[in-house]
C-alpha cells in the first residue's frame, strides 16, 4: 500500500513531470536562477500575450511553485530518484497483490460455504431418505404385525367353533352309551363299530385340543415378536436422530 509520505507528495506535484526541463533550468541552479527562468517562460506564454498557451502557462506555474519551495523541492527530487520510484513501484505491487489475494480469498471461502452447504445439504437429504425408508419399514411391519393378528384370530375362532361342534357332537353320542356296561355290550356289528369310531374321534379331538393350545402359544410368541421389532425400529429411528442432532453441533 501507498505510505502517507507518498500520497502527500502526490497530492502536492506530479513526480512523473521534469519540472527542470519545463523550466530549462537544471537541479544545480539557485533559487534567483528558478526565479528569473521562471518570470522569463511566464511573460512568454502569458494569455494577454501568447493566446493559445494557456496549458504551457499552468505548467510553467505549477513548476515554479514545486521549485520556489526547497523543501517542496526536496521531496520532488527525493521522489523522482529511481531507488524512490522503485520503492513506489514495489508498493504498488504489494497493494495490488494483497488485493488480489483478499479477493481470492474471499472467492475460496464463498466456494468453501457453498460446498460446505452442498454437503450438508446432501447429508440432510440421506437423512431424510434413512427416516423416510425407516417409517416405511414401520409401517410394512405394523401392517403384516397387524394382518397375522387377524390370521391368528381367525384361525382360532375356526377351531374353537370346529371343538364346540365336537364337543356336542360327542355330548349326544355319549347320551346312547350313557353307563359302561352298555358300551361293552353291543346288540350288533354295526353299533360296535360306531362305538370305537367315536372312541378315536375322541382321541383325535384330544390331540387337536392340545395342538390349538400349542398353535395359541406360537401365536402369542409371534406377536410379541412383532411388538419387539416395532420397538427396536424405534430406537433405532431415535439413534438416527440422536446422530443427526450431534453432527449438526458439530457443523456449527
Amino acid at each position: 500500500m501507498l505510505s502517507y509520505k507518498s500520497l502527500y507528495g502526490i497530492a502536492k506535484f506530479n513526480q512523473l513531470k521534469d519540472y527542470y526541463a519545463i523550466l530549462n533550468i537544471s537541479k544545480t541552479n539557485d533559487q534567483p536562477t528558478i526565479k528569473k527562468a521562471y518570470y522569463a517562460l511566464a511573460k512568454k506564454f502569458h494569455p494577454d500575450v501568447n493566446q493559445g498557451k494557456e496549458d504551457k502557462f499552468k505548467e510553467v506555474n505549477e513548476a515554479y511553485e514545486v521549485l520556489s519551495d526547497e523543501n517542496t523541492k526536496k521531496e520532488y527530487d527525493t521522489a523522482r530518484t529511481p531507488q524512490s520510484q522503485n520503492n513506489q513501484n514495489q508498493q504498488q505491487q504489494q497493494y495490488y497483490d494483497s488485493r488480489k489475494y483478499q479477493s481470492h480469498s474471499q472467492y475460496r471461502q464463498g466456494q468453501d460455504y457453498y460446498q460446505n452447504q452442498n454437503t450438508r445439504n446432501q447429508f440432510d437429504e440421506a437423512i431424510r431418505r434413512a427416516q423416510e425408508h425407516l417409517n416405511q419399514q414401520q409401517q410394512y411391519r405394523q401392517y403384516e404385525r397387524m394382518r397375522a393378528k387377524q390370521e391368528y384370530e381367525d384361525r382360532i375362532k375356526q377351531e374353537e367353533m370346529y371343538a364346540r361342534a365336537r364337543d356336542q357332537q360327542y355330548k349326544e353320542f355319549a347320551k346312547s352309551y350313557h353307563n359302561e356296561n352298555k358300551r361293552k355290550t353291543f346288540y350288533s356289528q354295526e353299533e360296535k363299530e360306531a362305538y370305537q369310531q367315536f372312541v378315536r374321534q375322541r382321541e383325535f379331538e384330544e390331540s387337536m385340543k392340545e395342538k390349538i393350545q400349542d398353535f395359541k402359544q406360537k401365536g402369542e410368541q409371534v406377536m410379541n415378536g412383532f411388538s419387539n421389532i416395532t420397538k427396536n425400529l424405534g430406537d433405532i429411528k431415535d439413534n438416527l436422530g440422536s446422530i443427526w442432532n450431534t453432527i449438526k453441533g458439530k457443523n456449527r
